[in-house]
């Protein structure tokens, strides 16, 4: 990547970091001046290790053209959105009580929020996906041991039409399988019990919450398994086959969060998060599964997987169905609280289902014109992804209760800059975008 485009790059990111900070300066009394300073001297940091590290690399390596702003990203962007949140929250306190111990203790809060679980959901999904990123460190050590155990069996043990491989991967599925039922009903209501003070059985608790309001979530079940399964069968022959380019297959799934979320979101939050998290517990099973190639169907998950990736996903781990689940998430979970910023809890099924989708398709089709000359995103995708952008977000705006919708032409003009500025994001930036900017956009709706 040339000096310049790196330059325009690590712009964008401080320009958005600056809109953010600045609201933050000009709070009440200065009571968030310390987190916006927090923010100013981390982005400082980050700009100094990025000239640093590129100034050193480029005299070794040849350096990624996704690599000019990772630091930066990686560094500010989520102190960057928690301050805005903060912003956001001390405005709900200051219309009940303006005074200073009162910022003080809704700021010890949402603190406290980030560190340990308010709720029996939060603890419930806390408690899963610690425990499923813990399997891996004792399967590791687990599969250690199995060679030293195989070598004691002498081939009069293995059963005929068995070979000794087969026996050692049904043990690993063995041992996998469970741990993972060890981690659902032993370690979760252990840690739901500790943290809470609840003791229940996840899944029992998980069945009952979708029943206590059996018919709308019961629907949305049922709706979302016809949207997913519907059309997989249609898309693998079409992946598979080559018949169309693979990133305009990826972005049928950018649309589809649009269509299953936002109406979950709309009629049952408390429900999606729950959704969210499962559905995360379940995509890191499926990728353990398939690293290990684990019967049963373990090289089934891995065929599959293989039709729809790209070269972002050259590793051996494929993370793009991650970010692109995080990003619709994590706006829903930082928002699940008060607020008095409602549509930021839409920030990520805007910004992937409708920005970029839109974006990469008339690009891909009609673009010509390059935002830089080695990008390949081009300056019509990216006008297509505002426009379409700001279209959904006025038409959602119809949708919420009036007193969500924003104040006058301030609060109007302050959401085209917020739109304008993930899509500017979008353009530029090479990192991992269903991540960043998601996150990026939430920190700038809860302006």
């Amino acid at each position: 990547m040339a000096k310049s485009e790196a330059g325009i790059e690590l712009a964008v990111a401080v320009l958005v970091v600056a809109r953010v900070v600045f609201p933050i300066l000009q709070s009440q009394a200065g009571t968030l001046w310390c987190e916006a300073t927090g923010v100013v001297i981390l982005t400082s940091v980050a700009l100094f290790a990025e000239f640093q590290g590129r100034k050193q690399l480029l005299d070794h390596l040849k350096p990624r053209s996704s690599m000019s702003s990772g630091i930066l990203l990686g560094a500010v962007t989520v102190p960057t959105l928690l301050s805005a949140r903060l912003l956001q929250l001390q405005r709900c306190c200051s219309s009940t009580e303006n005074s200073q111990s009162a910022i003080d203790r809704m700021k010890f809060d949402f603190w406290l929020a980030l560190a340990c679980s308010m709720t029996v959901i939060d603890a419930l999904l806390q408690g899963l996906i610690l425990g499923l990123f813990a399997m891996p460190v004792i399967l590791k050590r687990l599969y250690r041991r199995l060679p030293s155990v195989f070598g004691w069996l002498d081939d009069q043990s293995i059963p005929e039409k068995q070979s000794r491989k087969e026996l050692y991967m049904n043990y690993r599925a063995g041992s996998f399988y469970l741990l993972l039922l060890a981690v659902v009903f032993a370690a979760v209501p252990l840690w739901v019990g500790v943290v809470t003070g609840y003791v229940l059985n996840p899944v029992i608790w998980t069945l009952r919450f979708v029943w206590r309001r059996n018919f709308p979530r019961l629907v949305l079940c049922f709706y979302w398994i016809v949207i997913i399964c519907s059309p997989l069968p249609h898309l693998y022959r079409i992946s598979d086959q080559m018949l169309v380019p693979k990133i305009l297959i990826r972005k049928y799934y950018h649309v589809m969060i649009v269509f299953m979320f936002i109406p979950a979101l709309l009629l049952d939050p408390q429900f999606l998060q729950l959704a969210f998290g499962v559905a995360f517990a379940a995509f890191l099973v499926a990728e353990m599964i398939r690293i290990g190639k684990l019967p049963p169907c373990g090289h089934l998950i891995e065929r599959f997987m293989v039709a729809f990736t790209d070269h972002r996903d050259s590793g051996s781990l494929i993370i793009s169905h991650f970010s692109l689940l995080l990003g619709c998430a994590l706006p829903v979970w930082l928002n699940s609280g008060a607020g008095d910023r409602p549509l930021a809890a839409y920030a990520g099924i805007l910004s992937l289902g409708v920005m970029d989708t839109l974006a990469s398709v008339v690009g891909f089709n009609f673009g010509s014109m390059r935002v830089s000359p080695n990008s390949k995103k081009t300056v019509e995708g990216t006008l297509a992804g505002i426009v379409s952008m700001l279209a959904s977000v006025l038409i959602l705006i119809v949708m919420l209760p009036s007193s969500a919708r924003p104040g006058g032409v301030k609060g109007y003009l302050s959401l085209v800059a917020a739109v304008t500025g993930a899509g500017i994001v979008e353009a530029y930036t090479l990192q991992l975008d269903n991540a960043f900017i998601p996150l990026l956009f939430y920190a700038m709706l809860c302006l």
